[in-house]
């Protein structure tokens, strides 16, 4: 959507905007509805706190960035350029390649623990989004999800297991 001010057009992306505010407000709903009407009362929401308050954190940002003011000869050159761009197809493989180590991720945490399926998957990303660095391939995703395993346990005190159950759990 856009709008048009003296010497400027404010281009608002009503889709992120959208989306945005219903990932907050559900997330604001599961918090309070888990505080407040589950007999655990405050243990049940292990998962979601870490959820709601990087939500929380994110949502003003993701919400600004929204927002653009471009100045009207910028924007008419901007509009020329956007009406050449296309989409890239559906079915085009680095989303299917996403797609499917995102649900071997899922399948793989249960039987694998945290540590080894989050750093295959990192390693993975890096390298069909262009990464050939060695360094970022085994570094970033070994130290990635060594910090977040910390994160997790010591911070935010979510119990989850490390290791695969039958290395010692």
């Amino acid at each position: 959507m856009d709008v048009e001010l003296k010497q400027r057009r404010l281009s608002i992306d009503l889709t992120s905007a959208l989306v945005a505010i219903l990932m907050f407000t559900w997330s604001v709903y599961y918090y309070y509805t888990t505080l407040t009407e589950t007999e655990e009362g405050p243990e049940s929401v292990l998962f979601i706190r870490p959820v709601f308050y990087g939500m929380l954190i994110c949502f003003p940002f993701v919400l600004w960035s929204t927002f653009s003011f471009i100045a009207r000869e910028e924007s008419e050159d901007k509009a020329e350029i956007e009406e050449t761009k296309s989409d890239r197809a559906l079915l085009e493989p680095r989303r299917l390649i996403l797609t499917a180590i995102s649900a071997g991720y899922c399948v793989a945490l249960p039987f694998l623990g945290y540590l080894i399926p989050s750093a295959l998957y990192v390693m993975i990303c890096c390298y069909v989004f262009g990464s050939r660095s060695l360094w970022i391939l085994l570094a970033l995703p070994v130290g990635l999800s060594a910090f977040l395993s910390v994160i997790f346990n010591v911070l935010l005190t979510v119990p989850i297991p490390i290791w695969p159950v039958w290395f010692g759990g």
